[in-house]
């Protein structure tokens, strides 16, 4: 592997639902990191799994109208 990767994941993705339409359900999110962790992806040097934090409002408005 050239450079390097970093993973977004917590276990609270899987409270989360898109609803019945979106093909990303919460046990898909799990298996896929299960199946990295299994085949040893996150265990190596350039990889790093990083803990997201919730955005403040200032950070969201700077992306979005506070409407």
């Amino acid at each position: 592997m050239t450079g390097k990767a970093a993973l977004l994941y917590t276990e609270r993705f899987l409270e989360y639902n898109l609803g019945p339409g979106p093909p990303l359900r919460p046990v898909r999110v799990k298996l896929t990191y299960d199946l990295l962790k299994a085949k040893g992806i996150l265990d190596d040097a350039k990889v790093s799994v990083v803990v997201p934090q919730a955005a403040t409002e200032q950070e969201i408005l700077l992306f979005h109208d506070e409407e």
